[in-house]
């Protein structure tokens, strides 16, 4: 939008013109088909401001014409600087926002002892519609009616979780479903570059067991430890993300932490790596 003065509008322009033409015109028709006679003093005043009372009507439009297209020219002025106005506060506000999310990630790290989180991977998955353009501080979906990816992980977790929990209440667990809570939990963890820093060696369980590089950490007395990890760092981007989620939990059971790390060590495999090609080998 080309930010012209009044003057250089073709609207006032094109006003000014039509309406000094209609003047001119209505003028000279009854200049010529009229018998005009010079007559002096007040009369003659009086009488031209009769005779000509149709051109001078004409020219005095031209006043209001114009007050309206400077009306309209102030307003657009104004639309237009409330457009630049908005840009520039949607550009500010989101790398503000970006980079109070970057030290948020970084707290993250630290507090979840995490190997290493790329930030704007991650702020892109919360954020898909955010850029310098547009800034929307609640988490969102890439379609309007889409949930937004936090929303939807979480909703995953838990169906797993109840799962589990359902089969410790009816008293026999299911070896599926503790699986199945594992794998979610790898899943969700790459999806989100969750990635734990290496713990001892027989902490670390490959869910599933083709799966090079995802494991999970687990302790005797935790079985799921890793997800408890998982749902706390979740939980700290639900407040950053502004909406409010249930997290389901696994039923704090002796016996279920149990049977969970007898699962995963019916299906451990030992991770060595050739110290010369660096490639990585599993043996059963």
């Amino acid at each position: 939008m080309e930010n012209k003065s009044l003057f250089q509008l073709k609207r006032f322009r094109w006003a000014v013109i039509i309406i000094l033409l209609a003047a001119f015109f209505s003028w000279g028709y009854i200049y010529w088909t009229s018998e005009l006679k010079y007559v002096p003093g007040y009369e003659g005043v009086n009488g031209f401001l009769v005779i000509f009372k149709l051109p001078l009507g004409i020219l005095a439009l031209l006043f209001p014409a114009i007050a309206l297209v400077a009306a309209s020219h102030r307003s657009e002025q104004t639309k237009r600087q409330i457009v630049i106005s908005e840009s520039q506060n949607n550009f500010a506000n989101y790398y503000k926002h970006l980079e109070e999310f970057e030290k948020l990630v970084e707290l993250l790290i630290v507090k979840f002892s995490l190997s290493h989180l790329n930030y704007r991977e991650l702020y892109r998955t919360l954020f898909p519609n955010n850029s310098p353009s547009y800034a929307n501080f609640y988490t969102h979906g890439v379609g309007e009616q889409s949930d937004p990816e936090l929303v939807r992980v979480v909703n995953f977790l838990n169906e797993k979780v109840k799962a589990v929990n359902d089969s410790l209440s009816s008293g026999r667990v299911s070896k599926e479903s503790v699986l199945e809570l594992y794998s979610a939990v790898l899943g969700v963890s790459f999806d989100f570059g969750f990635e734990l820093k290496n713990g001892p060696e027989d902490s670390r369980f490959l869910i599933p067991p083709d799966q090079e590089y995802r494991y999970l950490l687990v302790e005797d007395h935790d079985a799921f430890k890793h997800y408890w990890q998982l749902i706390g760092f979740l939980r700290e981007l639900n407040s950053y993300c502004l909406i409010q989620v249930e997290f389901k939990v696994p039923l704090r059971d002796k016996a279920l932490n149990d049977f969970a790390i007898d699962v995963l060590k019916s299906i451990k495999r030992t991770m060595q790596q050739d110290p010369n090609t660096g490639a990585i080998t599993y043996d059963d």
